[in-house]
């Protein structure tokens, strides 16, 4: 278990001009009859240190700076001294504590050197049993293809280490699945027994009300708000699935769903797809097929990115995908589109023989289809190459930065 952020003003956090703070601010709360506990912050803090710190079962590492930027000394965590406390006289220096357990103490070196570690290069891993990890790496999805081409730390960080805060029970994560389990919900039961292959407009009172019931499902199994937030995250679902299924109505009038959460290599049994050097397994939210072949969508609770937007920002999943179904289905690709579940946007890339309503950049002729499905691969090849060596040197993007995880302590980071 890794504890940072043991600085003063960093954990428990210093107070800021949005937090309901001052006695002020208290007082005309409560003289609207609403009360605020300006402690609560700092005691959840509290115990969600000590829920961490109690849940190390082989070793503990607590993490603090001791100094800023200008090289002037920082305080200590209360958090810190506190659990030094538990074993020495308050105040004391840590080599005063007998009763502390085994115990190794790390500095940073003015050069940037670690006392008390061996060196070793930026950004590439050098401890034997985790370069062996990465090395037994048979397969990768296509997330993971970008999420390392993009940035290897963050991806060793987020795909590999994955740590998580405390205490979030309801996150754009879990929003997010309970949209794909309502809409893939919606659409099985919809095509069941085969008298409706898509949503049309004659039909779409029906589908919607269909579509209501399978979302009330989903977020009911969902786990249970604890705050507004988490509420505002769950209440988005149901505008989100019917908004695409309204939008479905006139969505590639020739193409039908006949895949939903179409998955592969992710169970005993069903192997990986080998693209040539490199073997894909994952699950692409939906698969429609019609004449000219087979058009992969993946959903997106953000904007969708454009054909030409793929390409500069290394986008590769939709193609991945598209290529692994082919190989798996026997059937053209026909397109790849990212759909927007909050600004209603169909983008990526499709056939120009496909009838529908696609921005023109969009359409593309059927050889830059197959470039840039071989593009995709390659792209593939190198990222597996890289998790397969260690080399996870951080790539900073202050886009990209702003909501990566690794961010408190990436050493190239950029904060906002």
């Amino acid at each position: 278990m890794v504890l940072g952020g043991l600085t003063a003003g960093e954990t428990p956090r210093r107070g800021t001009d949005d937090r309901l703070e001052g006695d002020a601010v208290l007082g005309a709360l409560r003289a609207l009859g609403l009360e605020s506990d300006p402690d609560e912050q700092p005691r959840m803090e509290r115990l969600g240190f000590y829920l961490a710190a109690t849940a190390a079962t082989r070793s503990l590492t607590l993490v603090r700076r001791e100094t800023d930027e200008e090289g002037r000394p920082l305080r200590a965590s209360v958090f810190w001294e506190e659990f030094l406390d538990l074993y020495r006289r308050p105040g004391a220096p840590i080599e005063e504590c007998p009763g502390l357990p085994e115990t190794v103490v790390r500095a940073q070196e003015d050069d940037g050197t670690v006392r008390g570690a061996s060196c070793t290069a930026r950004g590439q891993l050098s401890e034997t049993a985790a370069l062996a990890t990465l090395a037994s790496i048979d397969a990768v999805s296509p997330g993971d293809v970008e999420r390392y081409t993009a940035c290897p730390y963050r991806w060793f960080v987020e795909r590999r280490l994955r740590p998580r805060g405390p205490d979030v029970e309801v996150d754009v994560m879990v929003a997010g699945l309970a949209t794909h389990n309502a809409l893939s919900a919606f659409y099985k039961e919809w095509t069941a027994d085969g008298s409706r292959r898509r949503v049309t407009p004659e039909r779409l009172g029906e589908a919607l009300a269909l579509a209501r019931v399978a979302v009330s499902r989903a977020v009911a199994d969902s786990p249970s708000p604890s705050t507004l937030d988490e509420e505002w995250l769950l209440a988005s679902v149901e505008p989100a699935v019917l908004g695409l299924v309204e939008r479905d109505a006139r969505f590639l009038p020739d193409y039908a769903p006949v895949e939903l959460e179409w998955s592969f290599g992710l169970e005993e049994g069903d192997e990986p797809i080998d693209l040539g050097g490199v073997r894909i397994k994952g699950r692409a939210d939906r698969i429609d097929v019609g004449p000219q072949g087979l058009i992969v969508t993946d959903y997106k609770r953000s904007k969708a990115s454009s054909y030409a937007e793929m390409g500069r920002e290394g986008l590769v999943q939709l193609q991945l995908y598209a290529l692994a179904a082919s190989l798996r289905l026997g059937m053209p690709v026909a397109g790849g589109l990212y759909r927007s579940l909050s600004t209603g946007g169909d983008r990526g890339f499709v056939s120009g023989a496909v009838i529908g309503s696609f921005f023109a950049n969009d359409v593309v002729e059927p050889a830059a289809i197959d470039a840039l499905l071989e593009e995709a691969v390659v792209t593939a090849r190198a990222a597996l190459e890289g998790m397969r060596a260690g080399d996870i040197a951080p790539s900073p993007d202050a886009k990209r930065c702003a909501y990566c995880s690794a961010l408190p302590f990436c050493p190239e980071g950029i904060g906002s």
